[in-house]
């Protein structure tokens, strides 16, 4: 298989005799052998099906009166949206398979409308008139609600429908009147004065539990683990004198993913709500929305962007806790309005 797939481009690229439009030729002509093959060998079980299901019903008369074309019309209409909408979800990273799906998934619907076609007229003949067009009645309510619910659903399930929602929850916490300033770190939290963080942080390096770095006030901060003894980073961001967002990470050679489990078992984030965050709204103009406080290539906290697609977002009140790929950042999300 990788070697025809190999001819076959080099023939769409005109490398060997008979030039591009003759490889191209001969691409398409294999690639319709193959999808007439399968489509073939898709079509035989569903035909001896319908043959299997319709041979005794031969002589039975079909309901023909009044609202029965409409009814096979708006039939064969919701069966086309339903089919259309499943295969744009189907993706595969072979063109062959995902053709032979799309054919098996355009036989089952094609099967299923003519067995309903083949035996509800026939169903609706035995009912009388009066009767069929009810039943006719009945079912087109039936699809216009489940229409209704399906577009429901998707609008609800919209990018910008979700971005709408995370946003809400983002200024929720930031308009928050209760207040979580807890950040696992003893004697730190949220709102504290640069002063009396500093203060903190001189008590614990007098008691040796703090190392302090060269780095801009950055922090080593040494935890004890069962299985090794390993520092963890300690990032400040003050607004306004305040302490607005405390990152921890890990930086034991082991990476972050013990520290966060470490955090997740601890207890912190119980009455936390998880947000997903939404991917990018990218409108008709070429305008592109981003959750409130993020951008796709998010890498500086400084530049209000709080966080990525590769994070975890738990929020409580005012505060939002973010596992990032390098660690956990605790966020007070009201100095953050303005920030």
């Amino acid at each position: 298989m990788a070697q025809l797939g190999m001819a076959m481009i080099l023939l769409s690229k005109g490398s060997l005799e008979g030039g591009g439009g003759l490889g191209i030729l001969i691409l398409l002509v294999v690639l319709l052998a193959v999808l007439g093959l399968g489509a073939s060998l898709l079509a035989t079980p569903f035909i001896g099906a319908y043959t299997l299901m319709t041979h005794n019903s031969e002589g039975k008369l079909d309901y023909d009166g009044p609202l029965a074309l409409g009814a096979k019309i708006v039939v064969g209409m919701f069966t086309l949206a339903i089919l259309v909408g499943i295969l744009s979800l189907v993706e595969f990273e072979s063109i062959f398979i995902e053709a032979l799906v799309a054919l098996l998934l355009i036989f089952a619907a094609i099967f299923c409308y003519l067995v309903w076609n083949h035996f509800y007229f026939r169903h609706l003949y035995t009912l009388g008139n009066e009767g069929a067009q009810r039943s006719i009645r009945i079912l087109f309510l039936t699809i216009g609600v489940i229409t209704i619910l399906i577009i429901v659903v998707l609008v609800y399930n919209s990018v910008d429908r979700k971005i709408e929602r995370f946003d809400r929850a983002i200024v929720k916490a930031e308009q928050s009147p209760e207040l979580q300033t807890g950040c696992m770190i003893p004697d730190i939290h949220l709102g504290m004065s640069h002063e009396e963080y500093c203060n903190v942080v001189a008590r614990m390096e007098k008691h040796d539990s703090v190392r302090t770095s060269d780095s801009g006030g950055e922090t080593l901060y040494l935890v004890y683990s069962t299985d090794c003894d390993r520092s963890m980073s300690m990032g400040t961001t003050f607004i306004k004198g305040k302490l607005a967002m405390l990152h921890l990470g890990d930086y034991g050679g082991f990476g972050s993913s013990l520290f966060k489990e470490d955090v997740r078992q601890s207890g912190i984030l119980q009455g936390y709500k998880r947000l997903e965050i939404p991917s990018v709204d990218i409108k008709h103009d070429g305008t592109i929305r981003y959750p409130r406080h993020m951008h796709d290539f998010c890498t500086n906290y400084e530049l209000n962007l709080l966080y990525n697609y590769d994070d975890y977002l738990f929020v409580k009140d005012n505060l939002l806790i973010v596992f990032t790929p390098l660690g956990v950042s605790f966020i007070n999300m009201p100095q953050m309005t303005g920030y």
